[in-house]
């Protein structure tokens, strides 16, 4: 499998290992250090959230390009590919 491809996989899988769990857990052991009552401790989780959902967004712009260039440089058919051949193959069987 083409190194791109790879990275582009293992990024992918990253990108989901945070979880909304493992914020909560980070952010309570931020809340408690810092004694932030109940509001501040929401507030906390939500941006954390939040900027979590940001970079998940780009991780899978960057996985997708990735995955495409890997796709180009593999030469593999795509389903554009297919339709643009199947509509000359049709044109050639009206003549």
């Amino acid at each position: 499998m083409n190194t791109i491809v790879k990275k582009g996989l293992r990024v992918s899988l990253g990108a989901y290992a945070i979880t909304k769990k493992e914020i909560e857990k980070a952010v309570t052991e931020i809340a408690r250090k810092n004694r932030l009552n109940k509001k501040e401790y929401k507030k906390l989780v939500g941006e954390a959230l939040a900027q979590s959902k940001k970079i998940e967004k780009k991780i899978e712009i960057q996985v997708r390009q990735s995955l495409l260039a890997g796709i180009k440089t593999l030469q593999a058919t795509t389903k554009k590919d297919l339709a643009l051949l199947e509509k000359k193959v049709r044109g050639a069987v009206k003549k």
